[in-house]
């Protein structure tokens, strides 16, 4: 493949690169079972792995957050350093990012590039605006000052959905979002006062005071857009289900009443937040909301600095991204340092089997470990929702994810 500034890439520097312990990548964990890669000619990549591994093609070869393989150039990460080319990266898709144009926190620019392997994009160019109120994301659509909201926020989904100016796609998502409690502070290592807060918070209520409705309840961590193995709420059983009688008689054993734990938050949406307070309140805890920028806020919850954070999985290839990284001992995105050997057990499980229905099986059987351990107290899936203007034409649905090369306008 040809990089979009420089010569052809390889995959084999790529995994290089990402198995590197200084590199210290969250994707290393996809490729910790190859044990070679060769190219027999320019068109075939062969893979040899040390056993099975049933995700693989999804969760380390294909785009976007398959992308532990991506293809990148080993010229271009020596010449501007890890750091820089992390800001302005050169890789082989359809744009290429224009990179004097990149400014953090407000947006970038990226240009067609002639030379991609799937033919030029129908586009010229891609404005890419980052706006982190979710008002003014309505607003700046509404007013055409952009073409398309990647994710349209919940508060004015409904009201873009009316508008026949807009062409409006909702489609199940990839996702889940739990409230989660960090095992290194007591008492959140008492797994009594951890449900204790799961059962005092009842879901429905908190999708439609947080979200307008416009989500839907978690029991846990397997998400609606991976329909083989999903199981809506009504047909699980969840030991974390709302019971605030239950909630209060934990909360008194575990001692919680007058704890004030801290929740940290973001601050481009406060309401999750707000109403978590308010359902806390009702055990006796005294929620403390910090809300801070969003660099700041990823930088403490990476860390594990915190008693209590809303965190969870997005832009899933695979239910494995959303169980292995944050459930296995030693996953990428554990910050909370939940540490069981059955779920471990089970998160190893499914990815060596490459039967589905028994995939299927390891996963729902980890989310009941999971639920009754209260690894996190799950919360709600979101829907993905994308808007665009109506001349705005080509646009794939897929979930959580824009591919950008065959959208053209028709103006």
């Amino acid at each position: 493949m040809t990089a979009t500034r420089s010569p052809p890439t390889t995959s084999s520097y790529t995994h290089e690169r990402t198995i590197n312990p200084d590199f210290a990548s969250p994707h290393a964990n996809k490729l910790r079972l190859i044990t070679d890669i060769t190219a027999p000619d320019e068109r075939t990549l062969k893979i040899t792995q040390s056993a099975p591994y049933a995700p693989f093609l999804a969760t380390a070869c294909s785009r976007g957050p398959g992308r532990a393989l991506t293809p990148i150039s080993r010229r271009a990460v020596e010449e501007l350093g890890d750091q820089q080319f992390g800001l302005t990266p050169v890789g082989c898709g359809p744009f290429m990012l224009v990179p004097e144009s990149m400014s953090v926190g407000s947006g970038f620019e990226m240009v067609a590039f002639e030379g991609w392997y799937g033919g030029r994009p129908l586009l010229d160019k891609v404005v890419v605006q980052l706006i982190p109120e979710p008002s003014s994301r309505i607003s700046a659509l509404e007013a055409g000052d952009v073409d398309m909201l990647d994710i349209v926020p919940s508060i004015g989904a409904e009201q873009i959905k009316a508008n026949d100016q807009f062409t409006y796609v909702e489609a199940p998502g990839t996702n889940w979002t739990g409230l989660t409690m960090s095992y290194a502070r007591p008492p959140w290592d008492n797994p009594v006062a951890r449900m204790a807060v799961s059962k005092a918070i009842d879901r429905q209520d908190f999708v439609d005071r947080a979200f307008l409705g416009l989500a839907t309840p978690a029991v846990g961590p397997l998400a609606p857009a991976f329909a083989w193995v999903y199981r809506p709420p009504e047909e699980v059983e969840n030991p974390q289900a709302f019971n605030l009688d239950e909630a209060k008689a934990l909360a008194q054993q575990a001692g919680l009443n007058g704890v004030k734990p801290i929740l940290i938050s973001s601050s481009d949406n406060p309401r999750p937040a707000e109403v978590i307070r308010g359902a806390l309140a009702e055990i006796g805890l005294d929620v403390q909301i910090e809300q801070m920028q969003t660099n700041a806020y990823v930088e403490r919850r990476t860390a594990g600095d915190y008693d209590m954070t809303l965190l969870g999985s997005v832009v899933d290839a695979d239910p494995d991204d959303g169980t292995w990284n944050y459930f296995h001992r030693e996953g990428p995105s554990n910050s909370s340092k939940y540490d069981s050997a059955e779920a471990t057990r089970l998160v190893d499980a499914q990815r060596q089997t490459g039967d589905q229905a028994e995939r299927a099986r390891l996963l729902q059987e980890l989310q009941t470990v999971v639920e009754q351990e209260v690894a996190y107290a799950f919360l709600f899936h979101e829907p993905d929702r994308a808007a665009f203007s109506t001349d705005v034409q080509g646009f794939l649905p897929i979930p959580e994810q824009r591919y950008l090369e065959k959208i053209w306008l028709d103006r």
